[in-house]
């Protein structure tokens, strides 16, 4: 999603919370379901002090997508 596009859905984007562990949804029409995936949520640092590593953000990304997949989209193919 561009920052122009960001912009136009202002209101319709589910505000980013720091500590929010659920997904974050958005329902554009009836038949769609869209996952919102802020980068800042996935962020990590570079160099010898890191808090959170690479390894650490790439595996939130990836739960995050399972979540979606497992409990979103795959419950969704049955109806």
């Amino acid at each position: 999603m561009t920052k122009a596009e960001a912009t136009a859905l202002d209101k319709s984007l589910p505000a980013y919370e720091m500590d929010a562990e659920q997904l974050r949804l958005l329902r554009p029409s009836k038949d769609a379901i869209v996952l919102v995936l802020y980068a800042q949520a996935y962020r990590y640092d570079i160099g010898q002090t890191h808090a959170t590593n690479v390894t650490t953000a790439e595996n939130k990304l990836k739960r995050d997508v399972a979540d979606f997949v497992h409990h979103v989209v795959k419950p969704g193919k049955h109806r």
